[in-house]
Formats: C-alpha cells, sequence, structure tokens
C-alpha cells in the first residue's frame, strides 16, 4: 500500500503480465465502459468490490484493480453468455471444471487484457427477498453431483443492498450494490487483504454508518441451507455444453 502511495506509475506485475498503475486504471476503466455497454439495462445485476467505491464517489483511482466483480440474476445467466457469445470483445468463461466451494463459477475476460469479470449469482424472490448462491460438484473431474449453498436474505436486507438505483459512467447505466455493504464486506473480511484495508480506509469516511448496522442487523437473520444436491440447474444446462475446460486458465 505505501509502495503504491509513493509511486503511483511503478510497473505492476498482474497475471504475468507488466502493468503501470496508471495503464492498470485505464484498462479497467476500459472495461467497466465496454461492459455497461454490452449490459445497458437488458440484466438484473449489481456491481460489487472495491473499484465501485472510487467510481459511485466519483474520484480517481488509487490502487491497483485486477477484476470486477457482479451480482448476476441466475435466470439470466444463459441470456448473458449469449450476449457474450456473440460480441466481438468478450469472451465466457467456466471456472466448474475445478471449482470447490468457493470462486465464481463463470468469469468475462475482454480481449487480451488481464482484468476479468467474476460472477456471482442469486435469486430474486417474488417478496424482494434474495437468496445468494454458490454452486460446486464434489465428484471433479466428473461433474455429476451438482450441489448449492444458499444464503436466503430478508427484504429489508435487500433493499439495504441490491438499490435498483441506475447510475451513469461516461453517460452509460450501470447498478451497483451499496456503497454500505462493499465497506461492511471488507470490514469483516478474514483475513483482510492490503486492497481491503486501503478500501476501507478510503471509505470510512464516505459510507452512512447507520447504513451500515443496519445491514449489519439484517444478515444476523439470514438462513443458510448448505451442500442442497441439485438435477436441475442453469448450471447443468449450460455445463452440458462446456464439457472441456479451456487450454489455460490465466
Amino acid at each position: 500500500m505505501e509502495k503504491i502511495n509513493n509511486n503511483k506509475s511503478e510497473v505492476i506485475n498482474i497475471n504475468n503480465q507488466k502493468m503501470s498503475l496508471a495503464e492498470n486504471h485505464q484498462t479497467v476503466l476500459k472495461i467497466f465502459d465496454a461492459f455497461n455497454n454490452l449490459l445497458k439495462n437488458d440484466f438484473d445485476y449489481f456491481y460489487t468490490g472495491g473499484l465501485m467505491l472510487f467510481i459511485r464517489y466519483e474520484d480517481n483511482l488509487e490502487r491497483y484493480h485486477n477484476d470486477l466483480d457482479i451480482y448476476l440474476n441466475e435466470d439470466q445467466l444463459l441470456d448473458l453468455k449469449q450476449a457474450v457469445d456473440n460480441s466481438d470483445s468478450f469472451k465466457f468463461i467456466s471456472n466448474m471444471y475445478k471449482k470447490t466451494v468457493n470462486g465464481h463459477e463463470y468469469k468475462i475476460t475482454y480481449k487480451d487484457f488481464p482484468v476479468s469479470i467474476g460472477i456471482f449469482l442469486f435469486e430474486r424472490k417474488n417478496d424482494g427477498s434474495i437468496i445468494t448462491k454458490k454452486y460446486y460438484y464434489d465428484d471433479l473431474p466428473n461433474k455429476e453431483n451438482l450441489y448449492v449453498d444458499e444464503r436466503h436474505f430478508n427484504e429489508k436486507y435487500s433493499q439495504l443492498v441490491f438499490n435498483d438505483d441506475i447510475l451513469y459512467y461516461n453517460h452509460l447505466p450501470y447498478k451497483m450494490v451499496s456503497p454500505e455493504f462493499i465497506f461492511y464486506s471488507k470490514m469483516t473480511l478474514k483475513p483482510q487483504r492490503e486492497k481491503d484495508l486501503y478500501d476501507i480506509k478510503y471509505a470510512k469516511n464516505k459510507v452512512n454508518k447507520n447504513l451500515v448496522s443496519a445491514i449489519d442487523r439484517e444478515k444476523q437473520k439470514k438462513i443458510d441451507i448448505i451442500h442442497k444436491k441439485l438435477d436441475e440447474s442453469i448450471i447443468i444446462d449450460i455445463e452440458r455444453n462446456n464439457d472441456k475446460p479451456p487450454r489455460s486458465i490465466k
């Protein structure tokens, strides 16, 4: 963190590629614009992660960013895959052939840039509540038994975190989780990484502390359903046509 503050043009190694901090900022914002242009208002999604704090508060980026993350309504996963497959710049990649409980089921890459977009999946219920989901196989590489871990959040928590307000960056619309949720997530993450500590310090005087406390209270009411076996899923449908892993994953 100290090095980043002292030398904004330092060359940093990302995924075996060297890129200055200025080039990293230019790259990640270019991908953000391109992906917003792909999504438009056609998808039920929310960006998350430290990058979004700087964008939401309209400040210049300060640290290195190695990815973008979004929560996506799983009902639209196949639609997003098709949109990506039909684009000239993006590529849809499955991690399911190697993924256990943690990590992204899918990610999206942009051309040859070493910055990817990771996808978190959720289900939106009719009452406004949200279920976040983690899918995984327990018999890799056979991929025969698919399981899901679910976190059921009530309507109030969902309203605090998943705000449907349309925001704009470079005249393109986007949606994101609340800054308070990003701050809270980084505050409660164990262990905290250097970049999380940087983002906490940046955002601590910007977020609404009352909303952070409200998120914490409502999160305690969540219901977890762990290791639920699935016979049908959009994941199964996608993986049925995606049996071979890519030659290399960076």
